[in-house]
């Protein structure tokens, strides 16, 4: 079964390589642990741009000597490739850059939502090269297993074809909640055709024979955000996904905040209201209850007179009525968002999933409204973003799940 992928405090100065620390073997590490995620380090820095070997050594504080070693294995193992840079006229020969392969392995994403599978083929720059998706319907355990295995078949089966020297480094499989990751079950969403204790690690591990890491759809989308997207410029951040429910994953001084804990980042159950209405949770007034994508449609086709697709939501920005209903549901959303910040001291927030069709003018509502409130209002200012992948970031995520081994050193490369 696939380990548990826990927190460790691990800073470092560079904002870019927080939540990393570089090992040497004076650390008393495990020569291999620290081998391996010092490549994963500087794998994640060249899937990220082109650099050259000394911006490396300069970003990550390796002497010139390991970072040559490291480089050189990258390159013998197919992962990394050298090229020429442009060089400024007058200053002499183009600089070596380092940039991934062509030939380098790939992740194989699995996305299980309520409504929709879908599978993705990515390489480390997040390349994709192969992507589809089918619905789901009334279905039951051995259905599932059906559609999950046709559509990985056919990933593979393509990869495979098209890009014959390109190996799979494992399934990253990105579902509704609430699942077990150190165990690769899903336990028992709601709304999800009565299926619970779903081992879908297990099956997708014993068909295919290669490592298998399952996690919620919104962490994992947060871990995507956090390589490839907003992570980049800022390394505290929520990814908050609104859907049928709404969710968080969190990035912590550079690193996902998950802890082993199973409930981590279940926003859509933070109280806003007290005597509000009782949520399926129990508890009373969650912000879920306000603000989840069926309640704000059903609220604006109640308003507008006529049927709302969430796609569509921006077109009716303007309209009295419709403002009124999206001005409402801002306020409840700021409500959870202000006390967040406050609990976990953030720099962002990133509105993804179906959260992505709120139109600008809510979500720039929706930051001046977070920055009027917070306790640290007028020294700092909290942004409020649309996903980097627009409504594919759970399904990014899912690939990702591979690369986060690989970037922490927890899979070998």
């Amino acid at each position: 079964m696939p380990p548990v992928f826990r927190c460790f405090p691990y800073f470092h100065k560079n904002t870019a390589l927080k939540g990393f620390m570089i090992m040497s073997e004076r650390t008393g590490y495990n020569s291999v642990r620290t081998k391996n995620r010092n490549r994963g380090i500087v794998l994640r820095l060249i899937a990220g741009k082109q650099l050259s070997r000394a911006d490396i050594t300069k970003k990550i504080g390796l002497t010139k000597m390991a970072i040559t070693k490291i480089v050189g294995e990258l390159i013998e193992d197919g992962y990394i490739v050298e090229g020429k840079g442009e060089s400024a006229p007058g200053v002499g020969r183009a600089p070596t850059f380092l940039e991934i392969s062509a030939q380098s392995p790939v992740s194989l994403g699995l996305y299980i939502s309520r409504n929709e599978l879908a599978v993705i083929v990515c390489s480390f720059r997040l390349d994709r090269l192969f992507s589809e998706s089918i619905p789901l319907k009334n279905e039951s355990k051995s259905s599932l297993e059906e559609k999950i295995f046709s559509l990985c078949d056919k990933a593979l089966r393509f990869t495979a074809e098209a890009f014959p020297e390109r190996k799979f480094l494992g399934i990253g499989v990105s579902a509704v909640g609430p699942l077990n990751p150190s165990t690769g079950v899903i336990l028992d969403p709601t709304n999800f055709y009565g299926i619970t204790d779903y081992p879908v690690a297990e099956l997708l591990m014993n068909r295919y024979h290669l490592p298998v890491y399952l996690e919620n759809d919104m962490n994992a989308a947060a871990i995507a955000e956090h390589f490839y997207g907003i992570g980049r410029v800022t390394d505290s951040f929520m990814y908050v996904g609104i859907t049928n429910g709404i969710g968080a994953g969190i990035i912590l001084d550079g690193h996902p905040c998950k802890l082993g804990c199973k409930s981590v980042g279940e926003i859509g159950h933070m109280s806003i209201q007290c005597e509000g209405p009782v949520c399926n949770c129990g508890n009373r007034g969650c912000l879920e209850v306000y603000a989840n994508i069926p309640v704000i449609t059903a609220r604006l086709e109640k308003a507008l007179g006529h049927p709302v697709l969430p796609k569509d939501f921006a077109r009716y920005a303007e309209i009295p009525a419709a403002k009124t209903v999206f001005t409402d549901i801002t306020e409840k959303l700021a409500v959870a968002l202000v006390n967040t910040v406050n609990m976990l001291d953030l720099q962002s927030i990133v509105i993804g999933h179906e959260g992505i069709y709120l139109p600008d003018s809510i979500l720039s509502m929706l930051e001046t409204l977070l920055n009027s409130r917070i306790l640290s209002k007028g020294y700092k200012t909290v942004s409020v973003l649309r996903s980097s992948f627009g409504a594919d970031a759970p399904l990014l995520g899912g690939a990702c799940l591979i690369f986060d081994r690989i970037f922490t050193g927890e899979q070998t490369v």
